[in-house]
């Protein structure tokens, strides 16, 4: 029985005869009656109060890591599944334009104007471009069933469902030099639950320190002496003396030295994932920026080209030749969009979190109980 905030607990009977059975119920003879009240010393309860939290904050922080991994797989099929649909709608482009490349050559091939050498490379271009958009057809249809697989539906139920690629289609933002390992480590749930496991270790040592002192035992009871026909009070405690608690020490100071040999190594193993993934990431950035470049260049092209093509300069076929131009740019942009989108899922998974940290986990640690800080 716990009586309030007061430290009263630990409601005993003494049993001073076979009158008296179980706890909570008062039953007389001639002889004795009593509770005993336990009042805790030296903070016990509010340290196991203390590991209690924190054990429940580490179980808490260890949801939320699982809960990142499927953030992740999920993320990594919607990446699949926007790549494929857009391979697709590129080729399908590309594909109109080949065809009219190759409508033309067959009118220079039957007026002698070009070699039957051409336009069998045009047929076979336009060939591989059909072929590409039915692998990329098969790739969106895959991608879609392990999208629904990722949240837990059949494949039919996202039929007519219009899916949202609004966060893969521009360039990820450039993250701070200095930032990424320091916030990641604030918000990573497994370096805080290790971090919280560590804490709980801490109380549980200084519970086990604290057990060194006696509790009082309180008995608002009385017994009748016998001999000197008086009524006893009860009044008591538990010493200890010879051993002073220093096996339950020993092994809880163990045990957070345990914790702390964890806590270390999982902070350890989450630098180099986070130091690995922002080098990828910033060179797939840098990468896709340089592919941007060159898109932006050959749009300028292409806009010459229709000018000069409106203008009567150049033929239809020298304008769709540009287009395909467009088109094979397009398709490497999309390449290193889709790589830097994979190491930044890759840098996600490192950090446990998404990029921008706004609603995942509190930007602040976890408060170590007692007066030692964290394992260094």
């Amino acid at each position: 029985m716990r009586v309030g905030p007061l430290g009263l607990s630990s409601c005993v009977m003494r049993v001073r005869s076979p009158a008296f059975v179980g706890c909570g119920k008062i039953r007389r003879n001639s002889e004795a009656l009593g509770f005993d009240f336990t009042i805790e010393t030296a903070g016990k309860r509010g340290y196991r109060i203390a590991q209690a939290h924190e054990q429940s904050e580490a179980a808490r922080l260890h949801v939320a890591s699982v809960a990142s991994q499927v953030r992740s797989r999920l993320r990594q099929r919607l990446l699949t599944l926007f790549v494929a649909s857009s391979i697709q709608t590129i080729l399908t482009r590309r594909e109109d334009l080949q065809a009219v490349v190759v409508s033309m050559l067959e009118r220079q091939l039957s007026a002698g104007a070009i070699s039957p050498f051409e336009m069998t490379q045009a047929r076979v271009a336009l060939t591989e471009t059909q072929l590409a958009q039915l692998d990329a057809r098969r790739q969106q249809a895959e991608a879609r069933v392990s999208v629904a697989a990722a949240i837990g539906v059949t494949s039919q139920a996202l039929d007519g469902v219009a899916l949202s690629f609004d966060a893969f289609d521009p360039l990820p933002p450039n993250l701070p030099e200095t930032g990424v390992r320091h916030q990641a480590l604030l918000n990573r749930p497994d370096v805080l639950g290790a971090l919280m496991d560590y804490a709980a270790s801490q109380s549980a040592l200084q519970l086990a320190i604290a057990r060194q002192f006696p509790d009082v035992h309180i008995g608002p009871g009385y017994q009748m002496d016998q001999t000197d026909n008086k009524w006893t009070l009860a009044l008591g405690g538990l010493l200890p003396v010879f051993h002073r608690n220093r096996g339950s020490i020993a092994e809880a100071e163990a045990r957070r030295t345990e914790a702390a040999a964890r806590f270390t190594g999982v902070q350890s193993r989450a630098i180099e994932e986070i130091d690995r993934a922002d080098v990828a990431y910033r060179s797939a950035r840098n990468k896709t920026a340089a592919v941007d470049g060159l898109l932006a260049h050959l749009r300028d092209q292409l806009r010459s080209a229709e000018t000069r093509f409106n203008a009567g300069d150049i033929s239809r076929l020298e304008l769709a030749t540009a287009q395909l131009e467009l088109t094979m740019a397009e398709l490497a942009r999309l390449d290193a969009l889709a790589k830097v989108h994979e190491a930044l899922g890759l840098l996600e998974d490192a950090m446990q979190s998404p990029a921008d940290l706004a609603t995942w986990l509190p930007e602040s640690p976890p408060e170590l109980a007692g007066a030692q800080g964290p394992p260094r």
